[in-house]
């Protein structure tokens, strides 16, 4: 399985405007991609990491990345990807982006969730489609987070597989009342808990 090309990509949400908080966490997710890839990615696969953010800071370019620049072809040698995201708590009534979106899902996502600080994260994955599309696989993640060498061959066992972390983002009292909900509104309860945020 290893012999065969692989094209991932690591995803992640960077809120520049707290760079001064999050630019260390990013340099150490960012050497651990390189790590991963020098220890325990096979030659021919490609893993570019995407970062979805609001500017392209100065910092961001010193790390190398490039702007605005979609993979082309699987012989490209792997790059740190940054794409315009314009966060959910700034919107109005427009996004001015370069590439579509569903503009009633944004107005939605302003109205519901703007409030709700880490939306951007989950949203990037539903706005960047088209930037990730032609990719086999994708890690969306948070930036606190390492990468080992055992990630550099590992993919899902098989096609249409979601994997996810573990954490403690629930309690009982919440799990009981959104399956109550979930069978008030006649939607069908999936009982999965306590879903971690890298998937």
């Amino acid at each position: 399985m290893t012999q065969t090309p692989k094209q991932r990509a690591i995803i992640i949400y960077y809120p520049h405007n707290e760079e001064k908080n999050f630019f260390p966490e990013l340099r150490w997710l960012y050497r651990s991609w390189i790590e991963m890839m020098i220890t325990g990615e096979p030659k021919q696969w490609r893993t570019d990491f995407l970062i979805f953010t609001e500017n392209m800071t100065l910092n961001l370019k010193n790390l190398g990345c490039v702007f605005e620049q979609v993979r082309e072809n699987n012989h490209e040698s792997p790059q740190c990807r940054v794409f315009r995201y314009e966060p959910v708590s700034t919107r109005h009534s427009h996004v001015n982006l370069t590439r579509p979106i569903d503009v009633e899902h944004s107005k939605l996502l302003y109205k519901y969730l703007q409030n709700y600080s880490y939306v951007d994260s989950i949203n990037v994955v539903v706005e960047g489609y088209p930037i990730f599309a032609r990719y086999d696989f994708i890690l969306r993640t948070d930036i606190d987070v390492f990468l080992t060498k055992y990630f550099g061959s590992y993919v899902p066992v098989s096609n249409n597989t979601l994997l996810v972390g573990l954490g403690g983002y629930s309690t009982e009292f919440n799990t009981n009342r959104l399956r109550r909900i979930a069978n008030d509104i006649g939607w069908v309860y999936a009982n999965l808990t306590g879903i971690g945020s890298t998937w």
